[in-house]
């Protein structure tokens, strides 16, 4: 007999009444309806080091996405930052170059605070590097979560590294 499934507010119990209404009397007006194969993911321990596993993995692409770039500028390599706000001011900066709305700034300040003389060839490249660092986060990351779901057992989550 096919069941109807909830789960409580704290996601710590399933609950299973059947489909044909017979017990709808008895359901609990706080429990929340889920499907069948939530259910069976809140019942999984497994499932539970999977999606946690998958957490993990994301948070660590975050960091490597705002990890600091290294471009070499006029022979000199530098450090710059590449939080969420450093590549709004890269690329604000490059598309009112772009857009003829300001000129191309002179100096860019490096992760440790030493203004550096750039051209807008420069600039270019710190967005370049920037953005290639967020393509390898997210690659990286799209393929480790997907390690994560193919995993059989806890030693393959084990074995999944950033």
């Amino acid at each position: 007999m096919p069941h109807k499934y909830f789960k409580n507010t704290d996601e710590t119990e399933i609950y299973a009444y059947p489909y044909d209404g017979s017990q709808d009397d008895f359901i609990p007006h706080d429990l929340i309806p889920i499907s069948a194969a939530e259910a069976d993911e809140i019942r999984s321990p497994f499932a539970q080091k999977q999606i946690a596993k998958k957490s993990e993995v994301e948070r660590m692409r975050d960091v490597a996405v705002t990890a600091d770039v290294s471009v070499t500028i006029h022979g000199v390599e530098y450090t710059f930052q590449a939080d969420s706000r450093s590549q709004a001011l890269v690329q604000g900066a490059l598309l009112s170059v772009v857009a003829g709305i300001s000129p191309a700034p002179t100096t860019w300040r490096s992760s440790n605070n030493t203004d550096v003389t750039i051209t807008i060839d420069d600039l270019r490249a710190i967005g370049v590097a920037m953005v290639s660092q967020t393509q390898a986060a997210y690659s990286r990351s799209w393929t480790l979560k997907k390690q994560v779901g193919s995993a059989k057992n806890q030693a393959d989550l084990d074995a999944i590294k950033w």
